[in-house]
């Protein structure tokens, strides 16, 4: 499986939330199109974070898939409960079934 491509975001100073949002969703399209990674896992990955959220005793299980599914490293974890990586990884799997319900993206 060849890993998601990993891009910087950087954003202009005084970016709005729309602007950042944008500019998230056309990486994960790209990343999408471009990679050979199956959309569903985002989305199976983005269910189970948000499970995490009040299911504290999932977040090893879904820091091993993140890793095994080679969409995060080891490296991208910070220490006890990664907030902005569980956030992160929602919003990678709203956006993949976004991209999926609007027939822009299909399962491999």
């Amino acid at each position: 499986m060849t890993p998601a491509p990993q891009k910087k975001m950087d954003f202009p100073e005084g970016a709005s939330s729309e602007q950042i949002a944008s500019q998230f969703k056309n990486m994960m399209f790209q990343g999408l199109q471009s990679s050979k990674i199956n959309p569903m896992i985002f989305v199976q990955l983005g269910d189970m974070a948000k499970k995490t959220i009040s299911q504290k005793e999932l977040y090893p299980m879904l820091k091993k898939a993140a890793i095994d599914n080679k969409i995060m490293t080891e490296q991208s974890f910070g220490e006890g409960i990664d907030y902005k990586v569980i956030s992160l990884l929602v919003a990678m799997g709203k956006t993949a079934k976004e991209y999926m319900n609007q027939n822009q993206i299909r399962p491999t």
